[in-house]
């Protein structure tokens, strides 16, 4: 399996957003989703309608710890849109492929929606777990806080949390450009 990464920039984000919002609504849902929540795959593909339409907070799973984790406006919007035709015990992101079913997309269908979405856009080493990757090299770069990022994760190492949001040699680097001497 190969290392995906994160979008590290807003024009990634706007190009394959716009990718999704042209190709289907629950697409671009899954997308919005995961790039605005802490939540991994296997915890977005068992949504249901219920746990996120008219809510303005989404229960995230961490570890042993539950999470109340906000809703903004714009996914509250999308999710209420895409919901208008839905049953509230029906899951969020259901197959299409087939026409009466009451299953979920699976892992592997999101890995090849995204990674098959990144191609076409000619982005690189993307895929699902880019998602929850994007969500914290975000949150990272607008807090600084690496500590609440770790529990948001419910990571327990400080270099393997920097890793896992593409903040490796490079970030190291661009501190000691800066450094000046004593």
């Amino acid at each position: 399996m190969n290392y995906v990464e994160p979008l590290k920039n807003k024009e990634e984000i706007k190009t394959l957003d716009s990718y999704f919002k042209q190709q289907n609504s629950r697409n671009h849902l899954l997308f919005n989703l995961g790039i605005n929540t802490p939540m991994r795959v296997n915890q977005l593909v068992k949504l249901k309608v219920s746990d996120v339409l008219d809510k303005e907070e989404i229960t995230v799973i961490v570890g042993r710890k539950v999470i109340l984790f906000p809703l903004g406006k714009k996914l509250q919007k999308l999710i209420k849109d895409y919901c208008l035709d839905k049953k509230s015990d029906d899951f969020l992101f259901k197959s299409l492929r087939i026409k009466r079913s009451y299953k979920p997309i699976t892992e592997n269908q999101v890995n090849k929606i995204i990674k098959t979405a990144s191609q076409e856009c000619n982005l690189n080493n993307i895929g699902g777990s880019s998602l929850r990757k994007t969500f914290s090299y975000f949150y990272y770069e607008r807090t600084k806080d690496i500590r609440s990022l770790m529990k948001l994760l419910n990571h327990h190492d400080q270099y393997f949390t920097l890793q896992y949001i593409g903040k490796n040699e490079r970030f190291y680097n661009d501190n000691f450009m800066e450094w000046e001497e004593l």
